[in-house]
C-alpha cells in the first residue's frame, strides 16, 4: 500500500469533520461560509491546495491548520499542550515515586 500524501491526509482529514457534523460537503461547506467546489476538490484529494486554501478551511472549522495535516487527526481530539522544562521535572519526579 502506498503511503498517504498530505493531499490524501487533508482529504480524510476534511471528510472525518464533515461527517462528524452529519452534513453534506454542501451543506457543511455553506455553513462555514466556504465554497463548494473547493472542498468537493479537498474531499477528493483531486486538485492541489495552497496553504492559504488550507488555512481558511482551518479557521472555519476553529482548528489550526497543521491538525488537517496529521494523519491521526480526530474531530474534536484536545492535542497535548507542550511541557516546560519544570513541568517535564516534575512529571518525571511523579512518575519515579509511582513506580
Amino acid at each position: 500500500m502506498a503511503p498517504l500524501t498530505p493531499r490524501d491526509i487533508l482529504a480524510r482529514n476534511v471528510r472525518k469533520l464533515i461527517d462528524n457534523d452529519r452534513q453534506s460537503v454542501r451543506a457543511w461547506a455553506l455553513a462555514r461560509g466556504l465554497d463548494v467546489r473547493l472542498i468537493d476538490r479537498i474531499t477528493k484529494a483531486s486538485h492541489a491546495v495552497t496553504i492559504d486554501k488550507i488555512d481558511e478551511v482551518a479557521e472555519a472549522c476553529g482548528v489550526p491548520a497543521w491538525q488537517l495535516l496529521l494523519p491521526d487527526f480526530e474531530p474534536g481530539a484536545q492535542l497535548d499542550a507542550p511541557m516546560t522544562p519544570q513541568e517535564r521535572a516534575m512529571l518525571h519526579r511523579l512518575k519515579s515515586l509511582l513506580g
